[in-house]
């Protein structure tokens, strides 16, 4: 059995529904409008533009160049292993973050 606040909340949602129900029965401008929407807005031709520039793949980080080097852009996202010990550390992301101190367990002397 549902809760009273259960019951009550679903008394108020198809108290709602009803409503629109009648709405768009009484009033045939509304269902026109709201198929106008649908075909016109939600369901309108949306154009996609590639996110990588004409030539290259997406979702590479870098592309690397003959030379071995790596896009300037890319080179401060890779990770140097021999540089740095972690990511995060090249990141510049203190992980885990400083705790604050432990609250005091000594009773205050009188």
């Amino acid at each position: 059995m549902a809760t009273p606040v259960a019951h009550k909340g679903a008394t108020q949602a198809a108290k709602v529904e009803a409503m629109t129900a009648l709405d768009l029965l009484m009033r045939p401008e509304l269902v026109t409008a709201a198929r106008d929407y649908f075909e016109n807005v939600q369901q309108a031709p949306k154009s996609i533009q590639a996110a990588a520039a004409a030539g290259r793949q997406a979702g590479r980080l870098a592309e690397q160049r003959d030379d071995g080097s790596v896009q300037a852009g890319a080179a401060k996202v890779l990770l140097r292993p021999d540089e740095v010990q972690s990511y995060l550390e090249q990141l510049g992301i203190a992980y885990p973050p400083p705790m604050p101190p432990a609250p005091s367990t000594t009773k205050p002397q009188q």
